[in-house]
């Protein structure tokens, strides 16, 4: 089931349209990536993910916590080089979200 993401979260998700199976809402990701927006630099993987101890604290750092290719495409994938550039897209997706985190 999806639940809705904390409002400092953010979920991306690298598909190809043309791996949808006949009738489903979509393809399944190639590459995933969590992030977060804090206040400050989180000391550990729980820090990243909780919701900020002050939420109304302005964001000024971009925490990209796991980045992940699913099992059953990482042979297929391996040395395509497609983490590193999802990587950098969503880098610079969230600096255009959070300008102060460069």
């Amino acid at each position: 089931t999806w639940k809705e993401l904390p409002k400092h979260q953010r979920c991306y998700a690298l598909t190809l349209p043309q791996m949808a199976a006949d009738g489903s809402k979509g393809a399944p990701p190639l590459v995933v990536a969590w992030a977060s927006l804090l206040p400050q630099l989180p000391n550990s993987l729980a820090e990243a993910t909780e919701s900020p101890s002050k939420p109304e604290a302005a964001a000024s750092v971009a925490c990209l916590w796991a980045l992940d290719i699913p099992p059953w495409l990482q042979e297929g994938l391996a040395g395509l080089g497609l983490d590193q550039v999802f990587r950098r897209r969503v880098v610079a997706a969230l600096r255009n979200e959070l300008p102060s985190a460069d």
